[in-house]
């Protein structure tokens, strides 16, 4: 996508003081210059009050918690979220109206509205005419990201426009399914076996022979989104395909076109940027060399099916300098995720993979499953009658509702067993 299409440049000015921040500087500068940093900071500040110990700077009581620090770093990362894919990584389990109620407490949308909120709401309308909310971190968000991924957070420099936060949304479908753990616990961002860099954060430039004009111009490629495997060395370039552009186009201004893509890629990665012709522009930017492949994600089979006709014909033509790859979004979940299991260490062999449960254990698991989330119940309605902020209302365990239905479906079993055959 090209540089300028997908972004608004904004600035950030301090007033009375002259400041004037454009795109990314340090960011605590600002905060600091502001007189609102310890504010910001929930680890920072820390007062005593009538012999307490008293927390502040948390958005008058909001606490945040892991899973606010975690979904925080994961919206940087991507950029935006929509509340499904919110819903899918963090709230598993739970219901829609409690991750819609977390995000507005966040986002300060709630009934005590908060003077600093950690993100904030876009809402935007799909293709299809429907409206939905996308997420993303405010500045204070992003400096809480600080201590989940251990660098400093990358302030992007504006908010995309409303016709390519669809298509931005739509991408991070593969990063959600990747990050999902499939279990109670929480995705960590820190952890993850991958890199994932938006497309603000990564850019291809390079000069090109202009043949028309004579001249040499400078040419830039701003991916979707990159993808990084440490493990097995291996970098993918991301192009989400929602079908608006053709495959083929003879007007050289419409850079969306497939074919456009593919010959943009290919003098990047086989342009020389020395005399003696040793370094690539594509070695310049990645100096590790590892292997990259350029990946389009389409949202249908038709479409994929043409734009791997596309490539037939262009490799018969002349020559692709990069490797290319055309997959639907469940092909690129499924592809992606064999890479990175082939690249985990093996796990020991399961000796079996079920086992034999009588009657009787099966009873003593109903009776602690119900026993214990009947306590459990009791003790989030009791800590919500309190109404203190600073108290944690204790979660349901992300897996509830799975674990429900097993012991159901097991009840069934045993109040109908299946007759053996003699």
């Amino acid at each position: 996508m090209e540089e300028g299409v997908r972004n608004r440049s904004w600035k950030m000015v301090h007033k009375g003081r002259g400041i004037e921040v454009k795109g990314q500087v340090q960011l605590t500068v600002i905060l600091l210059s502001s007189k609102v940093y310890a504010k910001m900071n929930p680890e920072t500040r820390v007062e005593e009050k009538r012999g307490e110990r008293v927390e502040v700077g948390r958005s008058r009581g909001l606490r945040i918690t892991r899973r606010d620090r975690e979904l925080l770093a994961m919206m940087a990362m991507a950029r935006y979220l929509s509340s499904e894919q919110i819903q899918r990584m963090f709230f598993s389990g739970r219901t829609e109206a409690a991750c819609r109620i977390r995000l507005f407490q966040l986002a300060g949308l709630g009934k005590q509205p908060q003077p600093t909120p950690y993100i904030r709401r876009l809402r935007f309308r799909s293709f299809e005419g429907k409206w939905f909310s996308a997420w993303a971190p405010t500045p204070l968000g992003y400096v809480v990201t600080r201590a989940v991924l251990g660098t400093e957070p990358k302030l992007p420099a504006g908010d995309i426009s409303a016709s390519f936060l669809e298509h931005c949304v739509r991408l991070n479908d593969l990063l959600v399914a990747l990050a999902s753990t499939g279990n109670a616990r929480l995705p960590s961002a820190r952890s993850l076996p991958f890199r994932w860099l938006a497309s603000d954060s990564v850019r291809l430039p390079w000069r090109d022979y202009d043949r028309h004009a004579g001249i040499h111009r400078a040419r830039i490629i701003q991916p979707d989104a990159t993808l990084e495997l440490p493990a097995l060395s291996k970098r993918y370039f991301l192009e989400c395909e929602m079908g608006t552009q053709p495959l083929l186009s003879e007007d050289p201004s419409r850079a969306g076109a497939t074919a456009h893509k593919l010959d943009r890629y290919s003098r990047f990665m086989s342009t020389y940027v020395d005399t003696e012709m040793k370094r690539t522009a594509y070695a310049v930017v990645f100096p590790d060399r590892w292997p990259a492949q350029l990946v389009f994600l389409l949202n249908t089979p038709t479409r994929r099916d043409h734009v791997r006709g596309l490539f037939g014909k262009w490799g018969r033509e002349r020559t692709l300098s990069i490797s290319v790859q055309a997959l639907t979004f469940d092909e690129a979940v499924s592809h992606f995720r064999t890479l990175l299991g082939s690249a985990a260490p093996p796990q020991k062999p399961q000796a079996t993979d079920s086992i034999a449960l009588t009657q009787a254990e099966f009873s003593q698991l109903h009776h602690f499953f119900y026993s214990a989330t009947r306590r459990l119940k009791h003790a989030r309605d009791q800590a919500k009658e309190l109404k203190n902020p600073s108290l944690e209302v204790p979660d349901y365990p992300s897996n509830t509702d799975e674990v429900m239905h097993l012991l159901r479906r097991l009840s069934a079993r045993f109040t109908n067993p299946v007759s053996q055959p003699r």
